[in-house]
């Protein structure tokens, strides 16, 4: 970005040294803008505002009155007023579980996921490692909700204990998925402080390269190594550059 500045006027200011001297003092603490904390009330208030009084039974029926063909944007709005509600109202995230194992449709079902995937509480991660992890669901689902688990910001425990399990489904794409967002988990747990867990996770893609058999095997833990940022990938990763499959080096 670009900014530039012009000069307007200048404003003689009486205790303008005083006003420095206490800017300078201990009273103040300078705060990167990108470091500061949120205020928990001014983000329950953007998602009652959100919400605008909507229950999930109203959203869903709007959601599930869309035309197969709309653009995008009215779906991209009842997914974010579903997010805000799972963020206010917990056990909405039960609903929307139970929506999904009902058997909803796949547009609806993919909406609701994503809703669970952007309230990232722990009740949304909650419900999508439920899903992931449920036999009944088409492996289309279930590797939705395995991706929604490896967007989140501020993944628990129990979803990155649920995302090493589900990277060894029977299902590939439900497998290959899980590594994927497992590496995302690993980035966001270190960004979080909790640099113990993402490391474990990072010594199970780094083991499960060594033992990968196929060049799609590989592929596979080199991009989910690349997701997870950590530099002791970069061995295994400089490794790869000198691999006969153009692909790998690429």
């Amino acid at each position: 970005s670009q900014f530039s500045l012009r000069f307007v006027q200048a404003t003689q200011i009486a205790d303008a040294s005083a006003r420095a001297a206490r800017a300078l003092g201990t009273d103040y603490e300078v705060v990167a803008m990108g470091q500061a904390a949120l205020d928990a009330e001014s983000e329950r208030r953007s998602d009652l505002q959100a919400v605008r009084g909507a229950r999930y039974s109203e959203l869903l029926a709007q959601l599930s009155a869309l035309a197969k063909s709309d653009d995008g944007g009215a779906r991209a709005e009842i997914l974010s007023r579903l997010a805000a509600l799972v963020r206010l109202e917990p056990a909405t995230a039960g609903q929307a579980r139970q929506t999904i194992l009902s058997g909803a449709e796949l547009p609806t079902a993919r909406t609701l996921l994503g809703a669970l995937g952007a309230a990232g509480s722990s009740a949304a991660q909650a419900s999508l490692v439920a899903l992931a992890e449920s036999d009944a669901l088409s492996p289309d689902v279930r590797s939705n909700a395995v991706a929604m688990l490896g967007l989140g910001e501020h993944p628990s425990d129990a979803t990155t204990v649920a995302l090493s399990k589900l990277s060894r489904d029977r299902d590939p794409d439900v497998r290959g998925t899980a590594a994927l967002a497992l590496g995302n988990a690993a980035l966001a747990q270190r960004k979080d402080g909790q640099v113990g867990e993402a490391e474990q996770a990072v010594d199970e893609l780094l083991a499960k390269l060594q033992a990968a058999t196929t060049v799609d095997e590989q592929l596979l833990y080199i991009q989910a190594l690349g997701n997870a940022g950590d530099a002791r990938a970069l061995p295994a990763l400089l490794t790869a550059l000198s691999a006969a499959d153009v692909e790998l080096r690429s």
